[in-house]
């Protein structure tokens, strides 16, 4: 995406600050990219005095160890190299090697500025090589019109030393020995007064000496811009969850979000109702208690020395010797009530059961064995009452399932439930979480990460399980982060990042933003741009279900804040419309009436005021990849034609005949647009 921050005199654009290190210091904005941290390569003038001979002993007792090779002269102006107006075009600017005699001239190259032949995946200009002795000095330009109100960095890469780095003739930061490919270093604000922000051109200027070994010299210039949301494994932040034990994933690896391996589909989050009525239907016949389990597991905070009466009403149309159990929601050994009632035929039986309350999340249990084989039970009138506080607890908060049902001593797929209403209000940033858990950021097994703050659970067997083994397999979350927006302004671009192992979904404020599965390797989340129609300003949230199948698990988010320019991000779409329109190939009818109407929606996009982002994206990705698409036919109808032409002059007008005339391609082309 573009960014109005920066117009490089290049021609590049901006990029986010996608390096680790400078995510590590906050930099989430590029103002003059770098090689080292966004595999970028620029032109620069520069100046190289290579000595052309050996170091010697690589040792710093060696005499020759820190001495510069030589220094560009002044120009016929007097100015300095690092000085803005220098004149490095001149006859006055032409230096001489000591060492050799030769002259030496500014001349410009693309970096890297190596000894290596490729740094970062990047042919390099190599100014010297590993043993010999030299010095480059660079000049580059870039312009922004950004404030810079918040931190500015300097990336200052260099092997080896001595070395300085100025902004507009006055040097900002300097080496006197050592190397540091990683070295960054923060403006401060007297220097951050040097840049100029009226669009002008700023002049950064940079030496570096190179003893032996490896030879390196780069620079760069990264801001922030705030109302982001940092990763975990960067700064840990606390999240509200809900925590699946068991969630439906059994067996070979799935694909799809929510595609079940086993006996169990992975649940959905539901929303209890005061007149909700639940029946589970067919339930198979079983001789044996706990065969025919249905949980109902809830974030419901059950205080300790709380007092508490439960109530619902079993319909069955079998008769069935029944068990309702409420217990702790991971903790089936927290038991709070237990009863084995007797249900008769279509006789509606009412539970009432008051307990006293131990500290945990509450699960309501039902076992219907010993029925007739096919019946059904409905559970309705579900409530579940804190005496002490005098509050309902059961109607509008959150549920889902655990269903265990044998036939012939083994487990069979869940049955139908009917009468549950899933709910997407836990999206909302006003859904109240407060009796979900409290949980440190980034989750995931022990040892995924060292930035890892909470240990994610093992199944309902192995609770305590801390690896990456068979153990932790089949479980899931439910995950909200909050953050706040005091403005909304069309200058900024959000977007997410996610770091997941395994599949999810994920919400803002209520919105599907995305669905993924697999999962990703280390601190390299996916990122996915998030439409300011989607963001409210005061309180916003990231919603989140994700499954873990098997192995590693592990979730971590943030948000990315980027600068855009709508009037660019604009400019380009018009300039992908106008190319679209000057395209002359040959097309069939079919084709060139959908081309068409691909160009007319790009021009109501044009004309909708969305933000600069999702302009740029859509030219970038929807339209380009259909416009292309239809262009990439175009070879294949005029082969058509011709094809078509000699079938019809020679063998006949034939469907069967031109198809054997041209290739399957070419033949599946003209048929799909309507020329066949």
């Amino acid at each position: 995406m573009k960014k109005a921050l920066l117009s490089i005199a290049l021609g590049l654009f901006g990029l986010t600050a996608n390096a680790q290190g400078l995510q590590n210091v906050g930099a989430n904005i590029v103002l003059m990219p770098s090689v080292k941290y966004d595999k970028e390569a620029y032109n620069a003038w520069t100046y190289v005095v290579n000595s052309g001979q050996g170091f010697g002993d690589w040792t710093q007792e060696n005499p020759n160890y820190n001495v510069v090779c030589g220094e560009p002269p002044v120009d016929e102006n007097g100015k300095q190299w690092y000085e803005p107006g220098y004149d490095y075009t001149s006859e006055y600017t032409i230096g001489s090697n000591d060492y050799t005699g030769e002259d030496i001239a500014w001349e410009q190259h693309t970096a890297p500025f190596s000894s290596d032949e490729n740094y970062n995946g990047l042919p390099s200009y190599q100014w010297t090589t590993s043993s010999i002795m030299a010095d480059i000095y660079v000049i580059r330009t870039f312009t922004t019109e950004s404030l810079l109100p918040n931190n500015v960095f300097m990336a200052v890469p260099h092997d080896d030393a001595p070395c300085e780095y100025y902004i507009n003739g006055v040097m900002v930061w300097s080496a006197s020995d050592g190397w540091n490919e990683n070295e960054v270093y923060p403006l401060t604000e007297e220097d951050k007064a040097l840049i100029k922000k009226d669009g002008s051109e700023n002049v950064i200027a940079f030496h570096v000496h190179q003893n032996w070994g490896g030879a390196y010299a780069d620079c760069g210039l990264y801001t922030l811009v705030k109302g982001g949301l940092e990763m975990g494994y960067v700064t840990p932040w606390t999240g509200r969850t809900l925590f699946n034990s068991w969630g439906g994933y059994k067996g070979g690896y799935q694909s799809a979000f929510r595609n079940a391996g086993g006996n169990n589909e992975w649940e959905i989050l539901y929303e209890a109702g005061a007149d909700d009525v639940y029946t589970i239907e067919d339930i198979p016949e079983v001789m044996d208690s706990w065969m025919a389990q249905v949980h109902f597991k809830t974030p419901i905070d059950i205080k300790e020395g709380h007092d508490y009466v439960f109530k619902a009403t079993l319909t069955p149309t079998s008769e069935y010797e029944a068990i309702v159990k409420l217990c702790g929601n991971d903790n089936d050994d927290n038991e709070l009530v237990s009863i084995s009632p007797s249900l008769l035929e279509n006789e509606p039986y009412e539970v009432v059961e008051e307990f006293t309350g131990e500290e945990d999340n509450l699960k309501i249990v039902f076992d219907f064995s010993y029925g007739y084989e096919g019946g059904d039970v409905s559970i309705s009138n579900m409530s579940v009452y804190d005496k002490t506080d005098g509050k309902e607890l059961w109607v509008g908060t959150s549920f889902f399932n655990y269903v265990y049902m044998c036939k012939d001593g083994a487990q069979i797929k869940t049955p139908k439930i009917t009468g549950r209403k899933e709910s997407k209000s836990w999206t909302m940033p006003d859904f109240d979480d407060s009796q979900w858990d409290e949980t440190a950021m980034p989750i995931g097994n022990q040892g995924y990460m060292l930035e890892v703050q909470t240990v994610w659970p093992g199944n309902k067997d192995n609770l305590d399980y801390t690896g990456d083994g068979g153990e932790g397999e089949n479980t899931g979350y439910w995950i909200r982060r909050t953050w706040e927006i005091d403005k909304i302004n069309p200058k900024l671009s959000y977007a997410l990042n996610v770091c997941h192992d395994d599949d999810y979904e994920t919400y803002v404020n209520g919105h599907l933003l995305q669905t993924n599965t697999g999962w990703t390797n280390g601190k390299n989340p996916v990122q996915v741009h998030i439409p300011a129609s989607y963001l409210n300003e005061g309180i916003n949230v990231i919603a989140t279900e994700i499954h873990q199948n098997w192995g590693g698990r592990f979730y971590d988010c943030g948000i990315n804040v980027e600068e855009v320019d709508y009037d660019e991000c604009v400019a380009y779409l018009r300039a992908a419309i106008e190319e679209a329109e000057a395209f002359d190939g040959d097309l069939t009818q079919a084709m060139r009436t959908k081309y068409n109407e691909l160009i007319e929606a790009a021009k109501v996009v044009l004309a909708t005021e969305i933000d600069a982002a999702e302009i740029k994206n859509y030219a970038n990705g929807e339209f380009a990849d259909a416009i292309k698409t239809i262009q990439g036919y175009s070879p294949s109808v005029v082969a058509g034609r011709v094809m078509l032409a000699i079938a019809k002059q020679e063998k006949g007008y034939k469907g069967e005949m031109a198809q054997i005339l041209i290739s399957d391609e070419e033949y599946e082309a003209c048929e799909t647009a309507g020329a066949i």
